[in-house]
C-alpha cells in the first residue's frame, strides 16, 4: 500500500470528564441517546453530533492505520512487533461504524481522505482486516438515508477504485469459514449497491475485470 499522510493530531481529554460523560449519557435513557448519540472511543466520549469530534474519530483511524503500515513496513518478519497495532486497527475500523448513523458526516470521512484509506485496507496482509472493512461499508451504505450521502460515500469509493480491491479481497475469503462467509455476503452486498447507486456502472465492471458475481 502507498503511504498514508495524516493530517491531523488527536487531542486529549481527561479521564475525569470522561467518567462523567458515560454516566450521564446512562442517565439520560435510549431515547436522549437518540436524540443525541454518542460513541466511547479509546475511553473519549464521541459526540456524533459534533463534526470536531467525528473528525478526531476519523482521524484516528487514520494515525492506527499509517502507524500499522509504518511498523509492518520497519519489522516484516516480525509479527510480534505489530500485532498489538493490528488489533488497535481493527478495533479502529469498529468504531467507525457509527458514522452509519450520521451519514450526513460521510462528506468529512471524504474529506479527510479516509475513504481511500479504507480501500487501501481492503488490500492488507491480515485478510480479517479487510473482511473488517467490507462489513463496514456494507454497514454505512446499506442504510434509509438521503440519497446525496450516499451519493457522496459511493463516488469516493468509485475513485479509490474499491470494486477492484473488494473483489481482490473477495478471492481470499473461505466460505467454509463463519466468519468469512459473512464478509463474502458485505462484500457482494456493497459491489451491489454500487452498481445500482453509481452513475456509470460500467466503470466497475471495468475495476472488476467485467468479472460476473
Amino acid at each position: 500500500m502507498s503511504a498514508i499522510d495524516v493530517n491531523g493530531s488527536l487531542q486529549s481529554q481527561g479521564s475525569n470528564s470522561t467518567s462523567q460523560g458515560s454516566n450521564v449519557a446512562e442517565e439520560n435513557g435510549e431515547s436522549q441517546r437518540l436524540d443525541h448519540p454518542s460513541v466511547i472511543v479509546e475511553d473519549v466520549v464521541v459526540d456524533l453530533q459534533d463534526e470536531s469530534s467525528v473528525r478526531r474519530l476519523i482521524l484516528n483511524f487514520k494515525k492506527i492505520a499509517a502507524k500499522n503500515q509504518e511498523l509492518r513496513i520497519k519489522y516484516p518478519d516480525d509479527p510480534i512487533q505489530f500485532l498489538d497495532c493490528d488489533i488497535e486497527l481493527i478495533m479502529a475500523i469498529r468504531d467507525l461504524q457509527c458514522l452509519s448513523d450520521v451519514p450526513q458526516f460521510y462528506a468529512l470521512l471524504v474529506r479527510l481522505n479516509a475513504v481511500s484509506v479504507l480501500c487501501q485496507l481492503l488490500l492488507h496482509p491480515k485478510c480479517s482486516i479487510g473482511s473488517r472493512v467490507a462489513d463496514l461499508l456494507f454497514k454505512m451504505i446499506e442504510i434509509e438515508t438521503e440519497p446525496q450521502y450516499l451519493t457522496i460515500l459511493i463516488d469516493a469509493l468509485m475513485d479509490a477504485q474499491a470494486p477492484k480491491c473488494l473483489l481482490a479481497n473477495l478471492k481470499r475469503l473461505n466460505e467454509n469459514n463463519r466468519e468469512d462467509a459473512i464478509s463474502v455476503y458485505s462484500t457482494i452486498s456493497v459491489l451491489v449497491s454500487i452498481i445500482e447507486k453509481t452513475t456509470n456502472a460500467a466503470d466497475v465492471a471495468v475495476q472488476c475485470g467485467y468479472v460476473q458475481w
